[in-house]
């Protein structure tokens, strides 16, 4: 059964067996190969009650990775810890020692573990061999600027388990913060054997607080200052940490001084001590603080034992107790965190059981002061400013220097004169006009004055085209500077010919009514901003949007990026009708005639989901012009709007931009195959002239016009913009805006052209792709051929031509450009099966595979999705085993294993035996492909794949969504995640794993543990499928598929497996009922098969079959769009899960009773480790000679069965025997015509 963790809590009733000297102590130093690094055996170093001698080297490499076998580990008395390893991946840097290493503490704190930006890394430790211990980590404030000192982060202790094919789990369990301090005294000293003194030994306080999810420490501030963290109550024998840097926004945390650092000196696994506390002293003088500090310290409390050893007593939760003679001046909280107020002195008590401590405390003012600015180069616009934080720092009489007192209690800022620029109470400098400006900063009675070297600037715009443009966000409008969040004024973004500053964010957002018919929310703009930052002052924009509004995503280092990754998500799941239209309507545009340009964000959801923009008559509402567009696959390029090397920043920033305009198609444009939808980011209008503009957008609905596909609609608006026409100007010089790309001989796929000119009036980088008087022509049209809206189409042959572009201005004079075009060899082409295995003898009406191919192409084009290119022809190699057709369909035929292969341009590419046929009667156990023990610690976000990476698939990690409008969240114990009890659909946490691992298999098992608290109707355990909601179970709307599982159906007292879905809009609903009710409190062992190819259902329960259904059961490839696979929570409407679950399996393939017996019989994953010493394989043969039974010990489970199954056309090598790992029995069959032989193998 699945093992929980025993926590030792000390009380004041327990004090004789808390407090005393540890009896044993294993200590490492991280050591570099330096000898003044390294502890010597004589050198005594740790915290008070666990200073020892005989420290443990760990010599680092390069990349701060390094261990300790076993037989390597000794304690502090020399002695070997049998069976104890360390293993250290720290993912940061080994650093050189600091200072000269003279004194033991110097040796220990010397050399360190840079933990820098780069992720979090981690500490194994095996073999522990005590019952109940504790773990201390040592650091050492970082060096550089002023401020580095302050630099932190976080330990967190993972429970570490071993499963039974020996993959390790890691559950989180608690977490420690702490960040440097400098000048904050020593504790009491003690002397080294070299005569010096001990370093500080401060701890953080005992209180695990969460990474990312809101419980973090907001900001640096509130994390405490402290030089070492303490893990107290420690029972496993086997345990792994992992710690990294925050700051900088990381792991929640905002605020920090310029890089992440996390410097890690050692740490020590000491004995839970045994004797008693006879008096209790103060570690380290509190005072001095500092007036008004928002960050804190702690309040280290050290206990005396009647052995005359000591011990900090703080590490252990809630054994003491303190308080504040005077909470104006200082205040302390539970555990001892001190936040001090106005300057003064007053008295802090902290108190163990009967006995108690005082410690004086005296709050100083500052005696200097220190004033900067980000930056001193502000710029103000027309009609927009930039803003900036300006930092206060200080001085104090106790040596403390360069604190950043910004956001202390006490302070406040001022400029002079406010014409130039103003300040907010944080800080926040906002340009007013041109000049220079004074700031002021006053900290309780001492103020400081920048003087006239801060500037604001007049930003121009750059020269260009004319016109206004809209981003959408869901933050502040205008951004701070610098910010990544929206569209600042100087932020130049846009498609070629229409790059522009001065962007207007539309800033009203939320998540807008799905329920169609009832009024959406509507978002508004008055008076917007032009590109030279002139207002327009009649002019307004109304949006009526359905759906929602997302926040920032993805990489935003360039303008383009800001502009685009933020965007209204337009769409619904609905089979037979389209989307709603959304609306957008710009009122007295002040061009007579204009083109339009929209931007879309692609939908990571699924290829082939479209959307067009319709401009109608404002007075009869009759449609102008239409546009249609869908989003692209990798086949297509990735479109994205580029993460090049950029600032955004910067007035003139393309930052790799790649705007792709979708083809024009004409009004009344009706598709009717995804492939006619043309692919890109940008629409474009051309030669508007209406003065009021509107447009009608939104999703496409699959069943409309005949389109038939994924029942998920999306369409995600990043942008537009409104630019004045380029008709009747005079062109001087034109150019394409990128170069063309090497093209993929027979690629069916258009590359739309966008053609750039600059103008005699000033007008730079206007796009007359389309404009009147332009022309194409191809040198080779056997080699490419070009339309005269600029599409150029490759053919099938390979080799390079020019193409030539002329444009004829409004005077008749003439202006061309020429570009080389190359149509590409490929280098490399790969076949790939989906699924790789068919069976013979199925229920199903068509048991087929889809054959994938890709290339790599000379001078790029890497994984390119070749299928369907001219020139491309899929040979049928092996007809006597599947049967593949010209589409790459394939039937299988008979048992065996079959080629693949297809000619592209000529060469013909073959792979041997890449699907496997096998009949549905000798299928193997099941295969498990995903497993989830839902071990982790409170505070998790993220739900791991204990299934490792292979052929078959990625892990496929799940996320814990967190709840809205407070509703309480999904908890973590270590054993089970445990669903709230007042959840509503609209508010409730869920958990979500990645989508279409159901879908791409066959024959599926769904196996686990879980149980409910409460009886509610139709409440999920787990629900796959789509929905009218999209991806987002808080809409409301109903399910389109589904493959999920109920406790208590609607109406029905016993639980429900039910299936649906749909395949040519019919849509097909397969259940199976459990014959008896799903207790509340009592944890149930379910098993879910669904099984095409046998054509029946199943429900176990607790390891009995309950129901075997026999319907018509659709195949799950093409029916089940498993774009939501969510644990609690529904396709449809209904309540959510209040229970929990413990462990979730998805195994390919039909189990036996037996089977699922004995996985009920073994129960939820255990930490039992698989006995790796070879066992003989037990053997006998039943059926008059046909069925070979073969069997190993129960220890052995997690063991592979191998085979080298010569007399089933497989290559003569071993290959794991399915579903061999999971049990320690098989009945196989036996194959008369040849020699099989087998073998155990450890994993």
């Amino acid at each position: 059964m699945k093992a929980f963790i025993k926590f030792f809590i000390p009380s004041l009733l327990l004090i004789g067996a808390l407090s005393s000297r540890a009896a044993s102590v294993i200590s490492v130093n991280f050591a570099n190969p330096g000898a003044t690094s390294q502890m010597t055996p004589g050198d005594a170093a740790g915290a008070p009650g666990a200073r020892s001698t005989n420290w443990n080297n760990v010599v680092l490499s390069a990349a701060a990775a390094g261990s300790l076998g076993d037989g390597s580990v000794i304690d502090n008395s020399g002695t070997v810890v049998a069976g104890a390893t360390v293993a250290i991946l720290a993912n940061g840097a080994a650093a050189a020692p600091s200072g000269n290493g003279a004194t033991n503490e110097a040796r220990m704190f010397g050399s360190i573990i840079d933990k820098n930006e780069a992720g979090p890394g981690t500490i194994d430790i095996t073999g522990i061999p005590y019952t109940n211990y504790l773990v201390f980590f040592y650091t050492r404030p970082d060096t550089g600027g002023a401020g580095n000192q302050e630099r932190g982060g976080f330990f967190q202790f993972l429970n570490v388990e071993t499963n039974l094919d020996l993959t390790l789990t890691t559950n989180r369990m608690e977490t420690r913060w702490l960040k440097g301090d400098s000048g904050d005294g020593v504790l009491i000293p003690i002397p080294d054997n070299n005569g010096g003194t001990v370093n500080p030994y401060v701890f953080s306080p005992t209180v695990s607080v969460g990474i990312g999810d809101g419980t973090s420490p907001a900001n640096y501030p509130a994390i405490v200052k402290a030089q070492c963290v303490a893990f107290a109550n420690m029972t496993n024998q086997n345990i792994r940490f992992t710690w990294a840097s925050a700051g900088q926004g990381a792991y929640g945390v905002a605020g920090g001084n310029g890089a992440r650092r996390l410097k890690t000196s050692g740490f020590q696994i000491v004995q839970t001590p045994t004797a008693n506390v006879t008096n209790i002293i103060s570690s380290l003088p509190l005072s001095p603080l500092h007036a008004g500090d928002t960050g804190t310290k702690a309040f280290s409390v050290i206990g005396q034992y009647d052995d005359g050893s000591t011990f900090p007593l703080g590490v252990f939760p809630g054994a003491v107790t303190y308080g504040s003679s005077d909470t104006n001046i200082v205040q302390v909280n539970s555990v001892g965190v001190v936040t001090p107020f106005n300057p003064g002195v007053a008295t802090l008590v902290a108190s163990y059981g009967l006995l108690s401590v005082t410690n004086t405390v005296t709050n100083l003012p500052p005696i200097q002061l220190n004033l900067s600015l980000q930056t001193t180069n502000l710029f103000v616009g027309n009609n927009a400013a930039d803003s900036v934080q300006a930092t206060l720092r200080a001085n104090y009489a106790d040596g403390a220097t360069n604190v950043n007192v910004t956001g202390f209690k006490l302070v406040s800022f001022m400029t002079a004169p406010t014409s130039v620029a103003t300040a907010s109470p944080a800080g926040v400098i906002t340009a007013v006009g041109p000049g220079f400006f004074n700031l002021t900063a006053t900290y309780s009675v001492m103020s400081t004055t920048i003087v006239s070297i801060a500037r604001v600037n007049a930003f121009v715009a750059p020269a260009g085209v004319s016109g206004f443009s809209f981003s959408m966000t869901g933050n502040t409008n205008p951004p701070p500077a610098g910010s990544d969040q929206a569209m600042n004024f100087r932020y130049v973004a846009g498609a070629p010919g229409a790059r522009l500053g001065y962007w207007n964010n539309i800033t009203t957002v939320g998540n807008f009514s799905a329920v169609y018919g009832t009024l959406p929310s509507s978002n508004q703009i008055t008076a917007p901003l032009d590109s030279t930052g002139t207002i327009l002052t009649n002019v307004s924009l109304t949006m009526l949007t359905h759906l929602g509004a997302t926040g920032s995503t993805g990489t935003r280092n360039t303008n383009d990026n800001v502009m685009a990754q933020t965007y209204f998500d337009q769409g619904q799941n609905v089979a037979a009708n389209p989307a709603p239209i959304s609306s957008i309507v710009v009122s007295n545009i002040p061009y007579s005639t204009y083109d339009l340009y929209f931007y879309i964000y692609n939908d990571t959801g699924a290829t082939n989901r479209a959307g067009r923009f319709i401009i109608t008559n404002t007075v009869d509402g009759s449609v102008l012009d239409e546009r249609w567009r869908r989003n692209w696959n990798a086949a297509e390029g990735a479109l994205n709007f580029g993460n090049g090397a950029g600032n955004i920043a910067a007035t003139t920033n393309n930052g790799g931009l790649n705007y792709v305009q979708a083809v024009p198609v004409n009004p009344g444009f009706a598709p009717t195959s995804w492939t006619e939808i043309p692919v890109g980011n940008t629409v474009r209008f051309s030669g508007l002239t209406n003065s009021t503009l509107a447009v009608g957008w939104g999703a496409v609905g699959p069943a409309e016009a005949g389109i038939v596909a994924t029942a998920t609609t999306r369409f995600r608006l990043a942008g537009f913009q409104i630019i004045r026409s380029l008709n009747g100007l005079t062109a001087t010089n034109l150019y394409l805006s990128t170069p063309i790309p090497v093209q993929y001989p027979g690629n069916p796929a258009v590359f739309p052209l966008t053609v750039l000119a600059n103008f005699s009036d000033g007008t730079i980088g206007g796009n007359i792709t389309t404009q009147p008087g332009i022309g194409y022509s191809s040198a080779d049209t056997n080699l490419f051929t070009v339309t005269a809206n600029g599409v150029l189409s490759v053919s099938t042959n390979l080799g390079t031509a020019n193409l030539v572009i002329t444009y004829t201005n409004a005077n008749l004079s003439t202006l061309s450009v020429t570009q080389t075009v190359t149509a590409a060899l490929p280098t490399s082409v790969r076949l790939v099966p989906r699924p790789d295995t068919l069976y013979l003898n199925s229920l199903l009406p068509a048991n087929t595979s889809k054959l994938d191919l890709f290339a790599n192409f000379a001078g790029g084009g890497n994984n390119v999705n070749i299928a369907g290119f001219n020139g491309v022809t899929i040979n049928d190699a092996t007809p006597a085993v599947a049967t593949v057709d010209s589409t790459g369909l394939i039937t299988p035929v008979a048992v065996g294993m079959a080629d693949l292969s297809i000619t592209y341009l000529g060469t013909t590419y073959v792979i041997t035996g890449g699907v496997t046929v096998l009949d549905v009667a000798a299928a193997p156990d099941p295969i498990l492909r995903h497993r989830y023990t839902f071990n982790e610690a409170p505070g998790s976000l993220i739900l791991p794949d204990a299934v490792a990476s292979s052929a078959y698939a990625a892990p496929a990690n799940g996320t814990v969504q967190p709840p809205l409008g407070g509703a309480l969240p999904i908890t973590f114990n270590g054993a089970q995640a445990n669903f709230p009890t007042n959840s509503f659909f609209t508010t409730a946490p869920y958990i979500s794993l990645p989508a279409g691992i159901i879908s791409r298999m066959s024959d599926v098992t769904i196996d686990f543990w879980a149980g409910q608290n409460e009886v509610k109707d139709w409440a999920r355990i787990f629900d796959a499928g789509s929905s009218q909601k999209g991806n987002d179970p808080h809409n409301l709307g109903n399910g389109i598929t589904g493959f999920q599982f109920s406790p208590r159906p609607g109406g029905n007292p016993n639980s429900i497996f039910e299936v649906r879905t749909v395949s040519a809009g019919v849509t097909t609903v397969n259940t199976a009922f459990g014959t008896d009710p799903f207790p509340v409190g009592t944890e149930r062992h379910v098993t879910c098969v669904y099984s095409p190819n046998q054509g029946f259902i199943k429900i176990y329960v607790d390891g009995v079959l309950q129901t075997t259904v026999n319907p018509t059961v659709q195949p799950l490839a093409g029916t089940l769009d498993d774009q939501n696979i969510w644990f609690g929570a529904s396709q449809y409407q209904d309540p959510i899960l209040n229970g929990w679950i413990n462990q979730f399996d998805i195994y390919e393939g039909v189990p036996s009773d037996a089977l699922v017996a004995a996985w009920h019989a073994a129960g939820p994953l255990t930490g039992v480790v698989v006995n790796p010493t070879p066992a003989p394989i037990g053997f006998s043969v039943t059926g008059g000679g046909t069925t070979l039974n073969l069997s190993w010990p129960p220890d052995r489970l997690g063991w592979t069965l191998q085979t080298n199954a010569a007399g089933l056309n497989v290559p003569n090598s071993w290959f794991p025997y399915p579903g061999s790992s999971s049990v320690t029995n098989l009945a196989i069959p036996i194959n008369k015509t040849g020699n099989v032989f087998f073998r155990l193998v450890y994993p």
